[in-house]
């Protein structure tokens, strides 16, 4: 599956940068997944698991914006651009591990920022214009389903994922993301694989990832110590 390339310039490496150098912020929770707009209330739903708190993601995503129009002569965003929706990110043990963030700017649709949580914030992937890699999966998963009722790649026509609502959105590094379809399968978007999945499956490539990310702090504060007089 091909991803847009134009917003491609600025993704999974200066995760690695951003990581290391971001400030860290304590955990706490978040509210409901897939919610398109901020939540009014950051009560905690019980029965859930240590997370991240919407307005301190939000926080920090609005920080990066500012940070980015200041060093980025291409960068479309400026004080006038908000979070106009979000998709809630959780990791497969159902704890909150980021958030896509939305924005407009003017009034206008002006592109996405993907943050996530491990230890602390940092920047996963962006873009100044059109939409974030989860919707363009989403959008590329449901193409597969032709307008005649005929499914490929083993995909049914039912099986189909809400774009404006997908529910409970697990994200496991790289392009690991994966959905539910409408009919309750949870779906790799990456793969477009329809077959049976439990969530405790994606584990072992979640928690390569974490071990990628922090090693790539260990060796960024390694970095810092040995410059030191």
């Amino acid at each position: 599956m091909e991803i847009s390339k134009k917003r491609g310039i600025i993704i999974f490496i200066i995760a690695l940068v951003v990581f290391a150098v971001s400030a860290g912020f304590g955990i706490t929770l978040a509210a409901k997944s897939g919610q398109t707009d901020a939540p009014e209330d950051e009560t905690p739903p019980e029965g859930l698991t240590d997370g991240v708190y919407y307005d301190e993601a939000e926080e920090y995503a609005l920080e990066q914006v500012m940070m980015f129009a200041q060093d980025d002569p291409l960068c479309t965003w400026d004080e006038t651009t908000a979070v106009s929706g979000y998709t809630e990110l959780d990791a497969p043990d159902c704890t909150i591990n980021g958030y896509i963030f939305r924005f407009e700017t003017g009034g206008e649709s002006s592109g996405f920022m993907q943050i996530g949580f491990i230890d602390e914030f940092y920047v996963v992937n962006l873009g100044y214009e059109g939409e974030d890699y989860l919707s363009e999966m989403i959008d590329y998963y449901n193409s597969l389903i032709t307008t005649d009722g005929v499914a490929i790649l083993g995909i049914e026509s039912e099986d189909v994922i809400s774009k404006e609502d997908p529910g409970l959105v697990f994200y496991t590094g790289g392009f690991g993301y994966y959905a539910y379809s409408v009919t309750g399968k949870l779906i790799d978007l990456n793969a477009c694989n329809a077959e049976p999945m439990e969530v405790e499956e994606l584990l072992p490539d979640y928690e390569e990832y974490i071990k990628k990310m922090t090693g790539a702090q260990d060796e960024e504060e390694d970095d810092d110590t040995s410059n030191e007089y």
